[in-house]
């Protein structure tokens, strides 16, 4: 078990070699700090991607709740349980827009699209009065 002093330790002791502004170490008590990809527009569509790993795809959920999409998912394995829960918040503008959500899980990955619904085309008459 590890203790305050022994996470120090190894804070200072990896990852100082040819860049040390990009420190990583890993620890009993860290967890992974960006489990999801930033949202990138292709077209008119929304994507991300959120590592899933040890989690069986049939267990991965995507559900929409009102700050965002919460992703999460649980598998039990003989040597222990792999799980993930994430909070993807989404712009208030960007849900209300949402036509479609799908996602696909393979490789401890999960990749999900945001299909918003297309902007409909608003002809304004202009008459001479």
């Amino acid at each position: 078990m590890y203790d305050l002093l022994d996470i120090l330790e190894d804070s200072f002791s990896l990852g100082f070699g040819k860049s040390p502004l990009g420190i990583k170490f890993s620890t009993p008590y860290t967890k992974d700090i960006n489990p999801a990809a930033p949202w990138k527009k292709e077209e008119n569509n929304y994507k991300t991607v959120v590592r899933m790993i040890g989690v069986n795809p049939e267990d991965v959920k995507v559900e929409l709740e009102n700050y965002g999409l919460h992703v999460s998912g649980e598998t039990e394995e003989e040597e222990g349980k792999y799980s993930q829960d994430i909070k993807l918040g989404i712009a208030k503008d960007v849900i209300s827009n949402i036509q479609e959500i799908t996602y696909s899980v393979k490789n401890g990955v999960c990749r999900i699209t945001l299909v918003m619904k297309q902007p409909e085309e608003s002809k304004v008459e202009v008459k001479r009065v």
